[in-house]
């Protein structure tokens, strides 16, 4: 895809607020679960990518007991 991760989170550290850098780890958390991880393994997959890791984080975490 091109992406630049690196740059990206460059780019999005330079908002004057409300932004907290994170960096990629595994398994998934946050705001947008479980849209954006599994939004970019089906986007991959236009460019004949596989996305293993993020299936896998999203199975793991799918498990997980919630506290909601």
């Amino acid at each position: 895809m091109g992406i630049d991760i690196w740059g990206v989170l460059d780019a999005a550290a330079t908002k004057p607020y409300g932004f907290m850098r994170l960096q990629p780890g595994p398994g998934m958390g946050g705001h947008c679960l479980p849209v954006d991880p599994f939004y970019l393994s089906w986007r991959a997959r236009e460019f004949d990518m596989t996305t293993e890791f993020i299936e896998l984080a999203g199975r793991s975490t799918s498990r997980c007991p919630t506290t909601a």
